[in-house]
Order: C-alpha cells, then structure tokens, then sequence
C-alpha cells in the first residue's frame, strides 16, 4: 500500500473518483469538447462588431458578450485551459497511472482542494504561455487566426493544462522555466 492509499485510508477517501467526481468529469469533456468546437466553427468577428453598435435590446447586448466570451480566440483558449486543469487535477484524483507495490507514489496530493487547484493552474498555464509568446516571439498571439492556428494553440494550452494539473510539480517546473525566460530576455534586452 502505497502512501497515497495510506493518506486516503486515514482521511476515509476511498481511491477514484466518487459520484461528483465522475459527473464533474464527464461534464468537464463535454464542455470542453462544445467550447472547443465553437471556437473553431464560429466566426466571433460579427459579434465583436455588434458589440460597438448599440444594441437593438439588452437581450441581444447579453447574447454577443456571451457568444463573444465562449468563441473569441483569447476568451475561448482560456477557458479550454481552464478545463484542461480542472481535468488533469481529476485524472489525478482517479489515478490514471499506474501505481506498482514496490514504488511509492510519484506525484504529490492535493487533499485539500484538488479541483479549484487544476482551475486555477489550467488558467496560470494560459497567462504564461500567452505572455510568454508575446514577450519571447514579440507578437501578439491572438490575432485572426485560422483554423489551423487556432487548433495548434488550443491543443498545446489545454494539454500543457492537463500535464501540470495532472503532476503539480510540472507546475513548479514551468513556473521556474518561465522565470528564466523573463529574466535571460529582460538581460538581453
């Protein structure tokens, strides 16, 4: 039994996911898979537009800030990048990986709040990948984009997401990695 077990045991968290977990997942892919598709298929650019017309109603003033929130590329991305952490702390939870006798757990628990810790990581991941693109590259990152651009940069946010909610400590990894990045540019500069 391997410390993890042990902790569970203890605190009387049976291993895997429960009821909410599992629910929270399933909703979590849907979501993510829904937000993703409108980002690729929906052309926010009319919506944006209206936004600087005034509306006909407050009802249609609502409904372009929303379709604008869920499809613009930098609101869209970010909200896949939150997903994405939400599920790598939940993949965490269920244990995905395999677990031998001999070894001890790999990665570290979150036992207080496993779930709010994958959002907020999922959506610091965003910040630094955008700004990390926009102070390395020197260009904007989010500007129209394609189809293409937007699925290269929708996938690589959402699975760096996943990866640093999954194992927290890639998240100190990439926090350290960036500091670097920021620091060497800023000396070079």
């Amino acid at each position: 039994m391997n410390n993890i077990q042990k902790n569970n045991e203890e605190n009387g968290r049976k291993p895997g996911l429960s009821k909410f977990g599992k629910a929270l997942t399933l909703a979590a892919i849907i979501l993510w898979i829904v937000i993703f598709l409108a980002g690729l298929i929906i052309n926010s650019a009319p919506y944006r537009e209206r936004m600087t017309l005034r509306a006909p109603n407050v009802f249609a003033g609502i409904a372009n800030w929303i379709v604008v929130l869920f499809v613009y590329t930098p609101t869209n991305v970010a909200i896949l990048s939150i997903f994405a952490g939400l599920l790598g702390a939940l993949g965490r939870r269920a244990t995905l990986h395999v677990v031998t006798p001999d070894k001890d757990e790999e990665f570290p628990e979150d036992p207080i709040n496993p779930y709010l810790s994958g959002v907020i990581r999922g959506f610091i991941v965003y910040l630094l990948i955008i700004s990390g693109m926009i102070i390395l590259l020197e260009v904007p990152p989010i500007s129209p984009t394609g189809p293409t651009q937007y699925v290269r940069l929708a996938s690589v946010i959402s699975v760096v997401s996943f990866i640093v909610s999954y194992n927290p400590r890639n998240f100190g990894k990439l926090l350290h990695r960036a500091t670097e990045a920021i620091i060497k540019k800023k000396k070079d500069a």
